[in-house]
Order: C-alpha cells, then structure tokens, then sequence
C-alpha cells in the first residue's frame, strides 16, 4: 500500500513525488513515456517571472516566479544559470517609459536578489550593433536578468532526488485504471511485463494535457467516465534552433506588432533557440509539430531585428510541445494564465488534480500539492526542497560552476575540457561515478561517453537512444550522422 500515487512524469509531477517522498510518504511515480518526453522537454528553457505577464496584471504570479528564480539557482546551480536578456526599442511599439516602467516593477517584485543584476537602459554603439548583428535603426534598449535552464534535466533530477527519498520511479507505464475502494485506490498499471495492479492511500493526477483524459479512460465512477469541471486549453507552442546569430552571451526578447514576444538564446554552444509561438493544439492523440505559418512567423520578427539573413534552409532542428493552459475563455492565446490550480475530487480516498502551471513555479505548486495531504498524512514532516540540492547540485562545496569545472580539469586532466564542461552541467558532482569509469575514454564526438551512457541506463531510467540522445542530452545537435549511427548502435548492443 502506497501514501501517494502520482500519475505524469513531467516536471510538476516529479517535483510532486520528490516533496511527497522528502516528506516521508511512501511515494510511487508512473510515466507513459519517458520522463520529460513531452511538455517538459519542450520549453524555451527559461527560469523567469514572465516579464509579459505583467500587461495581464498577474502580479501575485510574476512576483512568485521571481522568488523561486532565485530559490531554483540556489539548489540547482548546475543546470540554471543566469542569463542577460538585451530588448531593443521599437518606436512603433510600447514606448520606452512604458518599459523601463514595466521592468523597475519586475525588479521590484522581484526583491533584491542574491545573485541577479537588476535591469538597466542602455544605447547602442555602432560596435555594439556590429558585434549583435542587430539593424543599425535601434538606438536605444534595456537589458535585465532572468536564468536559462535544461528543462529535461531539471526534471530528471528532481525524479533523482524523489528516487533517493524512497520513491519509486516507474517510466514506460500506462495508468489504465482507477477504482476507488475504501478509503484508498486500486491503480491498473499497463508496463512491458504487463498488468500490474498496486493500492494507494491518495493520487495526485499531473498528466500535463493529459490531465482529463485520466478522468475519460481511467476513472469510471458507477460504470461512467467523470467529466472533468475544469477545462484545459491545449496551446503548441513551437521553437526553431538556428547556427548562432551572434557570438556574444546575451540573449534577446524581441517584440512584436502583435503584442507578442520572441526570445533568442544562445543555445548549446553553437547556436541560437527561437520562439516561442502560441497555437491552439486540436488534437493531443498526434506528436505535435511546428507548421509553415509558425515558422514564417519566427523568421519574420528576427529579420525585423537582425542584420543577418537566415532561411529555412538554416534550420537546424525544430521542436513543439503542447501547454495545457488553463482554459479562462480568453480568445487571445498569448492572453491566456499561465497560472496553475489544483483540484481536489469529490472522493472519499483523496485525489487531486494539476491544471496549468510553468517550468519556473514547479517546487511552489509541488509544495500546495503536498501540502494538501496533510489532513490525510498528519505526521508528514515539514518541506524541505528549498533547503536541499537537487542531485549533484552541492558542486563539492564550490560556489561556482566555473570554479567547480576548474577543479574537475585539475584532478581528471586527461579528460577533455570541453566534455568536462558537459558533465558538469548535466550531472554537478555526480558526474564523478562517470568520470571514474574506464570507458570514459570510449568518446561519441566531443560531447558524450561510453561511461555517460551506461549512468543514463543505470541511474536515470533511460531506456532507448533518443532518452540519451535528445533529452538527457542535446548529442544529436553536436554529433555527425555516423557519431550519432556508431552511438544508437552501441546502445542497442549494450542496454536494450
């Protein structure tokens, strides 16, 4: 018999499953997939307030994110970074009052943060124009701080930190059924092996788009599917990775005739991520993609900006993912909350449900989901997760990645450089276990190993080529065809 049953293996529900678990709940985590294999592997990789979501006055969501910014780098300095954002100014578009006067309130609600600057205005020089690339009509701009994340990552550590709290983590299982008994649940798992049925005293449902369809093809009250109150509003929204516009660190938040904005990153090295675009998502059952119109779109306000010719020939990769937003019957879909709520069921055995949500808020709403078991669990001890690294996040007492990253090149120096940096920000100080490992020295490329994989299969529930190739890592942007070809085929011979 399980405390908690949570259903979704995307951000909220591991963040979920490592409170819970923290907490002393005898926890148990299902995913159809794999961990962050949708939604949460498809953000544009920001830990932010949401500067734009000051327009729609939703101060209480903007000031929380902003805190959890600076809670999230704390625990986790080994995947979030601070990151400078540049936005020019259009003498077409908002007025430059109307935004140093929006950023001195996302500074204020923000407080003062431990390691973020707070936004200042700037001008731009003709070396500065040149070295961005940026249209030489731009004259005046302001720049202010928020962080860049690997979403992917964030979520497989959190599913870490819940494993080593004592849960279990269980990817590649299907929730088929949900019956509701006396005073617990009896949940119908569908794995590889088979059926597995378990029992649990309470469930959280954080399936992301998919948190109503536990209600249509699981729960069955009386022989009848529940029909959910609350709505979902499916919004795609869709990123292009390009070569690198531009050499500096500095990302851009670009804006648009229609009020809404683009972002673009310096990403991986070597290259640029753009977007994101917003469009209603019909069909969920389908592997959402970016269409013709979105990446027109995309191209059209950079080429507004930047003095560089890019084409969808330069395309390099592209990727959509699908928010389940909650449905507040706005028509404009940039106007939609990305606030979150949780629902509980009108069951005896308690059962509550996630609607909406972002990347930057995931701790905060895991810890209302938990906190809401207290009733049912009374001797549940206190949240910690704001007090605790996340997996490999203590870097050996090092402040700083960099200073960490240093120290990693003097005691492994027969390790390349480059592939040090990699580990560090993908694993923090437990990229030792790799590093120790003899078949560090079987290389794919610069920027994965033998050694790394075999911790995918054996620590991080990877299962087949794309787990390792495109979420626990972003290998397949940097690794030639026949590097990808001779990784699949190692991983093919040696873990499946």
């Amino acid at each position: 018999m399980y405390d908690l049953v949570v259903i979704g293996g995307g951000i909220n529900g591991t963040g979920i499953a490592r409170d819970a678990a923290a907490r002393g709940l005898k926890t148990f985590l299902c995913e159809k997939s794999d961990l962050a294999a949708e939604t949460s592997s498809y953000s544009s990789k920001l830990i932010h307030g949401g500067l734009r979501y000051l327009e729609h006055y939703e101060f209480r969501l903007v000031r929380e994110s902003l805190k959890e910014r600076d809670v999230l780098l704390s625990i986790a300095p080994h995947l979030i970074s601070p990151l400078e954002f540049i936005i020019p100014h259009s003498h077409n578009l908002r007025p430059r009052w109307m935004m140093r006067l929006g950023l001195h309130i996302y500074d204020f609600l923000g407080g003062r943060s431990k390691f973020l600057p707070r936004s200042k205005s700037i001008c731009f020089t003709n070396n500065s124009l040149e070295d961005y690339h940026l249209k030489s009509i731009f004259k005046h701009g302001f720049t202010y701080y928020d962080c860049f994340v690997d979403d992917a990552r964030l979520v497989i550590k959190n599913a870490q930190a819940a494993y080593e709290s004592g849960a279990e983590i269980s990817t590649r299982t299907t929730c088929k059924s949900i019956e509701e008994k006396e005073g617990f649940w009896e949940i119908t798992l569908q794995q590889a092996k088979g059926i597995r049925k378990i029992a649990s005293k309470s469930i959280v449902n954080a399936a992301g788009p998919w948190v109503n369809h536990i209600f249509s093809s699981a729960y069955a009250k009386n022989g009848q599917a529940i029909i959910p109150k609350n709505k979902v509003k499916h919004v795609r929204g869709s990123h292009i990775i390009v070569p690198r516009i531009h050499n500096m660190t500095q990302a851009f938040l670009l804006q648009n005739n229609d009020q809404r904005i683009i972002f673009v990153i310096p990403y991986e090295e070597n290259f640029s991520l753009i977007g994101t675009t917003d469009q209603e998502e019909s069909d969920i059952s389908k592997t959402p993609q970016i269409n013709q119109a979105e990446i027109d779109y995309l191209l059209t306000v950079v080429h507004k900006y930047f003095d560089i010719k890019i084409t969808q020939k330069d395309i390099i990769h592209t990727y959509s993912g699908v928010r389940p937003l909650l449905d507040n019957d706005e028509k404009n879909l940039s106007k939609v909350t990305r606030d979150y709520e949780v629902v509980p069921s009108k069951t005896q055995a308690p059962l509550f449900s996630v609607y909406g949500g972002k990347l930057t808020s995931y701790r905060k709403l895991s810890k209302m989901v938990t906190d809401m078991l207290i009733p049912y669990f009374p001797h549940m001890k206190k949240c910690s997760t704001a007090n605790h690294h996340l997996p490999g996040g203590y870097l050996d007492g090092y402040k700083d990645i960099n200073l960490f990253i240093s120290a990693l090149q003097q005691q492994y120096p027969q390790v390349n450089i480059s592939y040090l940096y990699h580990l560090a920000k993908r694993h923090g100080d437990c990229c030792h276990q790799i590093l120790q490992n003899k078949d560090i020295e079987i290389m794919f490329g610069s920027c994965l190993s033998a050694a790394e994989v075999q911790y995918f299969f054996e620590n991080e529930w990877a299962c087949c080529p794309d787990d390792v190739l495109w979420r626990r890592t972003k290998a397949c942007l940097h690794l030639t065809t026949q590097q990808t070809n001779e990784a699949k085929r190692y991983i093919s011979q040696n873990f499946i």
